[in-house]
């Protein structure tokens, strides 16, 4: 009889740093909604890494806004990357 060999537990952690807090999830969802209402467009679309395009998509495009903080750091640096034209919001808010 062969005795089984002891496995140790998989140790059950959440590395709770990398989860994003409600306020800067909320934030960005913001700032996405925002950006939704003008005419924007990532010029540099075809120079980001495949990891960063991933994200993007998911988050700006998609509406699936992560979680996690080193994404909706990556998020937040792609918006700002964003060129935006904000005249058609304007004038739609300008009274004559």
């Amino acid at each position: 009889m062969t005795q089984a060999a002891y496995i140790k537990p998989i140790k059950e952690t959440t590395d709770f740093s990398l989860i994003a807090t409600p306020e800067e999830t909320t934030a960005l969802i913001t700032q996405i909604n925002q950006m939704r209402k003008v005419n924007c467009q990532l010029v540099e679309a075809l120079q980001v890494p495949d990891s960063y395009k991933k994200v993007y998509f998911e988050n700006i495009v998609s509406g699936q806004t992560s979680t996690n903080i080193q994404d909706q750091k990556l998020v937040h640096t792609m918006l700002d990357m964003l060129r935006c034209n904000f005249t058609p919001m304007l004038m739609a808010n300008s009274t004559n």
